[in-house]
């Protein structure tokens, strides 16, 4: 059986390679970070809050200095377990943030 370029037939020879980034290697995510939040103010202050933009950008300034301030109480947490701390990554601090 073939379809398309993949030739059924031998699928047992067939090799897919998956890159999940779950590290950050492959992103930059100190550049891209600002971007990423930015998006989600503008999508609570009109869609989900709809409270004025500078308000939620301070209250996202002062909940990551405390976050930050005990990064050790702010954990990503999966099935009950820290799986790490809130300010490993820029990105998981920005969710751990909003």
């Amino acid at each position: 059986m073939k379809r398309g370029n993949i030739n059924y037939k031998h699928k047992d020879k067939l090799k897919i390679k998956v890159i999940i980034d779950y590290d950050g290697t492959l992103t930059q995510e100190e550049k891209q970070v600002e971007q990423l939040a930015e998006l989600a103010f503008d999508t609570l202050s009109k869609e989900i809050l709809k409270v004025p933009r500078e308000k939620i950008r301070r209250d996202y300034q002062e909940t990551q200095n405390k976050i930050l301030a005990s990064p050790n109480k702010y954990t990503w947490k999966v099935n009950g377990l820290s799986a790490c701390y809130c300010n490993e990554g820029a990105f998981v601090l920005n969710t751990v943030t909003i």
